[in-house]
C-alpha cells in the first residue's frame, strides 16, 4: 500500500518459486529497508527450508511448503547488485492476510488491496489517489481467479469466505470502514443497507446549452446504497465522506461541496454527508444508517424470531450492538491507517 503497483515496475515471473529462496543477512535487510522506503518496518520472508526460519527485529521468516500457483511471485528491483528480489503478488498477499486475520480484518485488507488509493505520508491525509500507470493493485475478479488455482493453499479457505464481502474502488481507509459499517450483514456487525458500491459513476444535470439542450457530467459519490423492491422500484442513498484530513485545502473542500450539491439534484438519490467528527459519534452513524434504511424501505435489522421486548430479544440485540461497536472501533473510529 506504500508503493506503486509492482506489476508496473516489475515483471511477473511464472517460473519463480521458493525452491532456492534464501533469507538475507541483517546487513542486506537494512539496505533493502532503506531502498524500499520501509525503514523501521520488519520484512517478512517466505522459505521452504525450516532451517532458515528465524525471527528478529528486522526480519520474520515464514515456512511455506505449499505449491504456489504460477505468478505468485513478482520480481522487483532490489537496489543491490546480484540480488534477485521477489514479492508476493497482491492476490497471494490477500490469502496470507486472511490466514492471519479474522473475517473483518480479511475484508478490510481485501478492500485496501482493491482500492484506488495508496499510502503516502506526504500526501493530504497520508494518502494519494492512484492514477495513470499506478492502477489498483488487484480486483475481486483477479483474486477469484487466483483462488481457483490456489487449492488448499494455507489461508485460501478463509480468503474465499471473506472475498464476497470485499468492495472495490475505495478512495480512503475511512471510506472502507464506513462501507463495512453500513453494508456488512448483522452477523458481522454491519447494518446491511442494501447493495453497496464505492465511487460509482452517475450522471448529473449541469444546465442547458445555448440551444436549450440539457447538459450533464459524471459525478462519483463515495458510497452508494441501493435497494430494489419486489415490484422493481429502485431507491438510492448516497453518502459522501468529507474530511479535512483527507480532502485538505479550500479548493478541495469547495469541490466536495459542489459535488454534493450536484448529486443532490438527482431525483432518485437521497444524499447525506459524513464528516470526520461524525465518524467519531457511534450513535449518530447508527441514526444516519436508520434514516437511510427508511429511505430504502428496508426491514429492520437484525431480524429476530422473538419479540424485541422479550429477554431473549434484548440479549440478541445486545450481542448485535456489541459486534457493531467492535466494527466501528476497529475500522471507522480507531481503524487501521487513518
Amino acid at each position: 500500500m506504500r508503493h506503486k503497483n509492482p506489476r508496473e515496475i516489475g515483471s511477473r515471473s511464472l517460473r519463480a518459486s521458493l525452491a532456492y529462496a534464501s533469507i538475507p543477512s541483517d546487513e542486506v535487510i537494512r539496505k533493502l529497508q532503506w531502498f524500499l522506503d520501509l525503514e523501521d518496518i520488519p520484512l517478512d520472508f517466505l522459505t521452504d527450508d525450516p532451517l532458515l526460519r528465524r525471527r528478529g527485529k528486522r526480519v520474520c521468516a515464514h515456512l511455506c511448503r505449499d505449491s504456489l500457483p504460477q505468478g505468485s511471485l513478482i520480481g522487483i528491483p532490489s537496489g543491490i547488485d546480484d540480488l534477485s528480489l521477489y514479492i508476493t503478488n497482491p492476490e497471494l498477499t490477500f490469502v496470507h492476510m486472511a490466514a492471519t486475520s479474522d473475517k473483518l480484518g480479511a475484508i478490510y485488507a481485501g478492500m485496501a488491496l482493491c482500492s484506488d488509493y495508496r499510502i503516502e505520508p506526504l500526501g493530504a491525509g497520508g494518502i494519494v489517489t492512484r492514477s495513470c500507470s499506478d492502477v489498483p493493485l488487484t480486483s475481486v475478479s483477479r483474486i477469484e481467479r487466483f483462488l481457483e488455482r490456489a487449492g488448499s493453499l494455507y489461508g485460501a479457505r478463509k480468503a474465499r469466505i471473506a472475498l464476497p464481502y470485499v468492495l472495490e474502488h475505495s478512495r480512503s481507509p475511512k471510506e472502507s470502514g464506513l462501507a463495512m459499517f453500513y453494508g456488512l450483514p448483522p452477523a458481522l456487525g454491519g447494518m446491511k443497507l442494501g447493495t453497496v458500491r464505492l465511487n460509482p459513476c452517475i450522471k448529473v444535470f449541469t444546465g442547458r446549452d445555448l440551444f436549450g439542450k440539457p447538459q450533464s457530467e459524471e459525478r462519483y459519490p463515495d458510497i452508494l446504497l441501493t435497494s430494489v423492491s419486489k415490484s422493481g422500484a429502485r431507491r438510492d442513498v448516497a453518502f459522501d465522506y468529507d474530511s479535512v484530513s483527507v480532502h485538505e485545502g479550500d479548493a478541495k473542500l469547495l469541490d466536495d461541496r459542489r459535488r454534493a450539491n450536484a448529486i443532490a439534484t438527482v431525483d432518485s438519490i437521497v444524499h447525506y454527508s459524513i464528516t470526520t467528527t461524525d465518524l467519531e459519534d457511534f450513535d449518530y452513524l447508527v441514526l444516519m444508517g436508520e434514516r437511510a434504511r427508511r429511505v430504502l424501505k428496508l426491514a429492520a435489522r437484525p431480524t429476530l424470531r422473538v419479540s424485541r421486548e422479550s429477554e431473549e430479544g434484548r440479549m440478541q440485540l445486545a450481542r448485535f450492538r456489541s459486534r457493531q461497536d467492535d466494527l466501528w472501533k476497529r475500522f471507522v473510529f480507531k481503524g487501521p491507517g487513518y
